[in-house]
């Protein structure tokens, strides 16, 4: 029984899969849209918001190879959020939460992707480059994290952080549907959200849209679902 639900469970993952395949190549899209990069923005908001520095400027203190090496686990593991939260769901049968899941996040992407278009920018990493004094050095996960994000960090998708918006997202359905799998969460989704300031990827603006997204989503997509489920009692 298991084993025949999975084709049904990969087709019902398909848009978040597509979504995820056009984010890898979103560089390629926003230079079709020939839009300049909006670094220059961001930097400035968070110049004012910490008083003339960036965050990963003050952070470079706290650096240390054994910080460096969590932080990139935590980021990394980003890519399996997914997967283990919608494959618990639709397997056991929650399938309110997944589909009020599956909308929050398809809900969510499509923003971003409307504002990457509308504010490219690259990010600290790439903005920051040469002016940093640290260099961030880890052991194996680190080398291994980075090669796989050499593959898209220069999407340009910078504002909002769609990993802080979807890990958020993910977050608040593990509290609502599954408190095990929440405290599981709960110990590594924090850890990326630094990471994210940490690893030099976001500016600190992002982190906060990506927040204010994330409750966006969530909002709507509930919104939704209440809506549907009132339209069948009275139908």
């Amino acid at each position: 029984m298991f084993f025949k639900k999975i084709p049904k469970f990969i087709l019902e993952c398909l848009p978040i899969i597509l979504l995820a395949g056009i984010y890898i190549n979103f560089a390629r899209i926003t230079k079709f849209f020939e839009r300049p990069d909006y670094d220059w923005l961001l930097v400035s908001i968070d110049k004012f918001l910490f008083f003339g520095t960036q965050p990963s400027f003050l952070l470079e203190k706290f650096i240390s190879p054994s910080l460096t090496e969590y932080m990139n686990f935590s980021y990394g593991f980003y890519i399996f959020l997914f997967p283990i939260i919608l494959g618990l769901f639709f397997f056991q049968r929650k399938y309110q939460a997944f589909y009020s899941l599956r909308r929050a996040l398809i809900i969510a992407i499509m923003i971003g992707f409307a504002f990457y278009l509308a504010i490219p920018a690259n990010g600290p990493y790439i903005i920051f480059k040469d002016f940093y004094s640290i260099e961030l050095q880890g052991g194996y996960i680190t080398k291994a994290v980075q090669q796989l994000l050499n593959l898209f960090l220069y999407n340009r998708g910078e504002f909002p952080s769609l990993h802080v918006a979807l890990s958020t997202i993910i977050l608040f359905f593990s509290y609502k549907y599954s408190r095990k799998l929440f405290a599981f969460y709960l110990l590594l989704i924090p850890s990326l959200w630094c990471a994210t300031l940490y690893l030099r990827y976001h500016y600190f603006v992002d982190v906060i849209a990506g927040f204010l997204l994330a409750f966006f989503a969530i909002w709507l997509s509930l919104k939704i679902q209440n809506s549907n489920e009132l339209k069948k009692r009275w139908t």
